[in-house]
């Protein structure tokens, strides 16, 4: 808000360069963007807590799904350089699962996100398998990592890596509760492994029928 009010302030010179203008409207864009996923981020918080969130179970592609992530993605990924692809998608996984595919699409989202978000180089890389009736999707990256301390505080609300950095990785650290939450909402979770300084790989599973 502070962004969004001090640049509009600012947009009232009769002094400023059409560039100028431009830097400033970019930088209210994006707060603007921030406080929405804020304030969406809140909601989806207090609806978990008052048990508001319903299962809305429908067919699935998952293929489908990590494709389309990939077109979403991928451009975001490649201005800073990443490698980032499907890597795995064995033929043997089901490629139709019954499940909530608002959830799985919001928990896939948020995980390849931070992913890009917190890589500087390297590669963000997503996949499907599948072990008897549980589908595991995956993201893997070669990004800050988390350190020991933190890795099991990171689903908490709030509680992010690298707090020092904040100017740098925008966030309040909200995201992966939701995310988790919602895993949970349909039958599974979300397993993370990861070193500091050597990368994070998340693995959200959930039945293939729930």
């Amino acid at each position: 808000m502070n962004g969004i009010l001090g640049f509009a302030e600012l947009l009232k010179s009769q002094s400023l360069t059409g560039e100028e203008q431009r830097a400033y409207l970019n930088i209210i864009e994006q707060s603007s963007e921030r406080m929405l996923l804020l304030i969406n981020d809140l909601v989806a918080i207090s609806r978990v807590e008052t048990g508001e969130i319903k299962v809305n179970r429908c067919e699935i592609n998952l293929k489908e799904l990590l494709d389309n992530l990939l077109f979403i993605y991928g451009p975001i990924a490649a201005e800073k350089g990443l490698d980032i692809k499907i890597t795995s998608f064995p033929a043997t996984t089901n490629r139709i699962v019954y499940s909530d595919k608002e959830k799985i699409l919001y928990i896939m989202s948020h995980l390849v996100k931070n992913a890009i978000q917190y890589t500087n180089r390297g590669y963000v890389h997503i996949g499907c398998q599948q072990s008897g009736e549980v589908i595991e999707l995956y993201v893997k990256d070669s990004g800050i990592g988390i350190s020991d301390e933190n890795r099991d505080k990171i689903f908490n609300r709030f509680v992010r890596e690298h707090n020092e950095l904040a100017g740098e990785y925008h966030g309040v650290g909200l995201g992966l509760s939701i995310a988790r939450s919602y895993a949970q909402i349909i039958g599974g979770d979300i397993k993370v492994f990861s070193k500091l300084d050597e990368g994070s790989e998340f693995v959200f599973y959930f039945p293939i029928n729930y």
